[in-house]
């Protein structure tokens, strides 16, 4: 395995935790049982990837092929239920600290699982189209998110809160635009991305950014 894969696969496994850590703290929340908070946390940390693959017609999905993503995913959720069932009063008055350390999380994980739609797309040919590097970015970086939503019965954050989609998109793009026209070492462009994805996501927490809505 090759510094970069090594470093993308390392990418895929943080995502995979981060995202996987939003979906159960989410999950809990709603009171689900040990399996319901797993099984969120699997489709959180492991959506956005199968929908990656199968768009890429890249069948089975890469969790299908390699244990360690769902082993990642369960042990990650599991520690989370255990901690909000040993600390359950400091769960369910929401602090303020904590609502921020799960979305730091999460911009970690739509980060690194952005940089990793485009890489795997730029892995399988696709270079030539810079619009699909981008959209393929974005879905996998907000598809784990939305699954998890709609199996909780919520609307999907990314439609409502925080400039979500688009911190993906603005880190897509800038994936895009150094690899593709400046040329810059694929290790870079991942780095860059992520970090903008991460700041642009801080922000819009931190200033509560949100796009307008009509009423």
């Amino acid at each position: 395995m090759s510094g970069i894969e090594l470093t993308i696969y390392i990418l895929a496994l943080v995502g995979t935790a981060a995202c996987s850590i939003t979906g159960a703290a989410a999950a809990i929340r709603k009171r689900l049982d040990l399996f319901g908070v797993l099984f969120v946390a699997a489709v959180t940390g492991l959506g956005g990837g199968i929908l990656r693959d199968v768009l890429l017609s890249n069948l089975p999905p890469a969790m299908f092929r390699d244990p360690a993503f769902i082993t990642v995913s369960a042990v990650t959720s599991l520690i989370l239920f255990l901690i909000a069932r040993f600390f359950q009063d400091y769960f369910q008055k929401k602090h303020r600290h904590w609502e921020w350390f799960i979305n730091f999380i999460d911009a970690v994980g739509l980060g690194a699982f952005t940089v990793l739609g485009i890489n795997t797309a730029l892995s399988m040919g696709f270079r030539d189209n810079p619009f699909f590097l981008v959209f393929l970015g974005m879905t996998t970086g907000i598809g784990g998110g939305v699954l998890r939503d709609l199996l909780l019965a919520e609307i999907p954050s990314v439609f409502t809160k925080h400039i979500y989609a688009f911190a993906t998109i603005v880190g897509a793009i800038l994936y895009v635009i150094l690899f593709l026209y400046v040329g810059l070492a694929e290790i870079w462009c991942a780095a860059a991305a992520v970090c903008s994805v991460i700041l642009l996501r801080v922000l819009a927490m931190t200033f509560r950014w949100n796009f307008p809505k009509a009423y």
